[in-house]
């Protein structure tokens, strides 16, 4: 099983532990879990070796089930939703379970993201393109919102160039 499956099934069993949330009163529920997540370095890195690969390699391994692990395992029945907008796949998955939780479609949700780097290559790509790269502790923490917006910003020269306006102007509008 892809390590972020792995550390998404202990992070989210921790916050709901801190929550005060009993398992037996989790499942069958329709709670969702939406999960940013947007690539899967350990599939690359066992990949290297096609004569060992795991026998369960495609469901443990595939980064569009990092929520359907968490659903599966709590016998979860809300949507189970894993988004890849690149850098913004954690505060798209926010998004849409906030959106999930205001029409009813979910009557709780668990939020998370996961990007485990353990290759080089896609760094290697990155520091030739001049592009800076911003190193992120992930951590848990309960949440009450009012709202939430997402934005797609001006055009910049770089695809991924922070758009600092247009984020200030989109929170000022919401």
């Amino acid at each position: 099983m892809d390590p972020q499956q792995r550390h998404l099934l202990e992070v989210s069993y921790e916050a709901l532990e801190n929550a005060g949330i009993p398992m037996r009163k989790l499942a069958g529920t329709k709670t969702g879990v939406f999960v940013g997540g947007s690539n899967s370095d350990y599939r690359t890195h066992i990949y290297q070796d096609l004569e060992n690969l795991p026998m369960f390699e495609a469901t443990g391994n595939e980064s569009s089930l990092l929520s359907n692990r968490l659903s599966y395992t709590y016998d979860l029945k809300g949507p189970s939703l894993t988004l890849d907008t690149a850098c913004s796949s954690s505060l798209s998955a926010l998004h849409t379970a906030f959106r999930s939780l205001q029409t009813g479609e979910s009557s709780l949700a668990i939020v998370g993201g996961s990007n485990l780097n353990i290759r080089p290559e896609p760094f290697i790509s990155l520091s030739t393109t001049r592009q800076v790269m911003a190193a992120r502790t992930l951590y848990l923490q309960l949440t009450i919102m009012q709202d939430c917006c997402l934005l797609t910003g001006a055009r910049m020269p770089l695809m991924n160039e922070p758009r600092v306006a247009s984020g200030v102007a989109r929170v000022r509008f919401a």
